[in-house]
């Protein structure tokens, strides 16, 4: 009865993930399992999804190199960028396309300190990645010296050093996944950044042409698109999000269309509106 409930469960939860979190030394989980989000779903440059992608499988599928190196099979991610780039939705897709869940994990948490980050990192369960947000929030970098560097990343009792050795896979476990993000990678500290820890670095940024045409295909595949990209690099689109034409980011440009998503040509009355 058990194996068959557990196979139901299992079957119930195949397209989706489910998301933990710490409870003290273990973890748990947190709310239902959320739907997988197709990885075609998170538009960004072609070349950079791809070598990402990439080098996750070749990872995962050299357990054995690993082994016969002696090295253990862990590997770090991180994912910079200004804010609405899509980092965490790409997690959560490269998640789901791994069939990987998700640990949260807030380092910055006033309960959390370098003991019990040991243990957390012992304990993550098979075939989950391990979330670490908004990094830079939590460590402070030693080498940039502010009137307030002696408050930053001390909100919770998680030292650099305790954060470095989680990190080096001392204990690390097979086929362990650590993805990083922030917004403002020149704060972290250089030990931080070093491989081993961090193995690769993705930059997410703002949109480019590319990117704003296949936003809008996504929600209007029949339209060309060669207009609303006219649109969002001209001023007159500050209408509707007020920022620098070269600065736009794929959460503006969701927010837009989503807005608008029952006429594919609203920016053409916008347009005509402000020439006028």
């Amino acid at each position: 009865m058990l194996e068959q409930s557990r196979a139901e469960y299992l079957s119930q939860i195949d397209d989706r993930i489910v998301i933990l979190e710490p409870d003290s030394h273990q973890w748990r989980t947190f709310g239902s399992p959320i739907r997988k989000r197709p990885l075609e779903s998170v538009i960004l440059p072609t070349t950079l999804k791809e070598d990402c992608v990439e080098d996750m499988q070749k990872f995962l599928n050299s357990s054995d190199w690993y082994i016969e190196k002696g090295i253990n099979h862990q590997r770090g991610y991180l994912f910079h960028g200004p804010p609405g780039t899509g980092k965490t939705s790409f997690i959560k897709a490269l998640a789901g396309y791994l069939n990987y869940n998700i640990a949260v994990l807030s380092i910055s948490s006033w309960h959390m300190d370098d003991t019990r980050l040991m243990t957390l990192f012992a304990n993550l369960p098979p075939s989950t990645m391990l979330l670490l947000e908004d990094i830079d929030a939590a460590m402070v970098n030693r080498s940039v010296q502010t009137e307030n560097s002696q408050f930053q990343g001390m909100q919770g009792g998680v030292t650099l050093s305790g954060l470095l050795n989680a990190l080096d896979g001392i204990i690390g476990g097979d086929a362990r996944i650590v993805c990083m993000t922030t917004n403002h990678i020149d704060r972290l500290d250089p030990a931080l950044l070093r491989p081993g820890r961090c193995d690769r670095k993705f930059l997410l940024d703002y949109a480019n042409d590319q990117q704003i045409l296949d936003i809008y295909h996504s929600f209007y595949p029949k339209n060309n698109g060669k207009n609303f990209l006219e649109y969002m690099r001209s001023d007159s689109k500050s209408k509707l999000v007020d920022c620098p034409t070269d600065r736009i980011s794929p959460a503006d440009i969701h927010n837009i269309l989503m807005q608008n998503r029952d006429n594919a040509n609203f920016f053409t009355s916008s347009t005509k509106k402000c020439r006028s």
